[in-house]
């Protein structure tokens, strides 16, 4: 959801707690509950796994550089790699 959604939401809060009863405070909170739940789960959201990443790469044996396993020079350096 975005920011200027988020505000004017919150602008909502006021209008909405002083009419006791209405559909536009159940609409409200609703809207509310679902922000907050969306925005939970998208903090939950497990990272790209790093084994992958590293299982791929290698490090320059000059510079010390990350480079792909498959690298035969550095791309930092230029240095050819031993081994490819």
């Amino acid at each position: 959801m975005g920011v200027w959604a988020l505000f004017v939401g919150a602008q909502d809060i006021p209008l909405g707690a002083e009419k006791v009863g209405g559909a536009g405070g159940v609409g409200l909170g609703l809207g509310a509950g679902i922000t907050m739940a969306q925005t939970m789960m998208n903090a939950m959201k497990p990272a790209a796994p790093a084994a992958t990443t590293l299982a791929n790469t290698k490090f320059c044996v000059e510079c010390g550089h990350a480079i792909p396993r498959s690298a035969k020079f550095c791309p930092e350096c230029g240095k050819p790699q031993a081994g490819t």
